[in-house]
């Protein structure tokens, strides 16, 4: 799905790029205010525009960071392995994605647990 939202992106970069007259090179920036891709945007505009959308929708509580925190607290808790999570956060230690993002998740508890019964009650196969 991001990769299909990437694609779209840059088709609707390079739409915006030939209304213009130009073209968009390999290392163009399809996240850009100029037509042919130069310059990126500025990472304020994406928290000013985070800021006004989380207004829209009653969400003003809510910090960019917040979603970048449950992302990688669900990611962990689906079983996602740490290297690819702490890979995706940017993280050369797996410990610091561990210690910032391991939060206690109840479902994960649950399966846990369920996984040591298993074991415990003779089914190690099952577990």
């Amino acid at each position: 799905m991001t990769g299909e939202a990437l694609d779209h992106r840059r088709h609707r970069a390079d739409a915006t790029a030939r209304g213009a007259g130009v073209t968009l090179g390999q290392g163009a920036f399809v996240f850009s205010h100029e037509p042919d891709g130069r310059q990126p945007w500025r990472p304020d505009s994406t928290s000013r525009a985070f800021r006004l959308l989380r207004h829209e929708v009653g969400l003003d509580h809510v910090r960019l960071h917040d979603l970048r925190h449950f992302v990688a607290t669900r990611l962990l808790a689906s079983g996602v392995d740490v290297r690819t999570v702490s890979g995706r956060l940017g993280h050369s230690l797996t410990s610091t994605t561990l210690n910032v993002y391991g939060a206690f998740v109840p479902d994960a508890d649950r399966r846990a647990a369920e996984v040591i019964g298993r074991l415990v009650g003779g089914d190690a196969e099952a577990a």
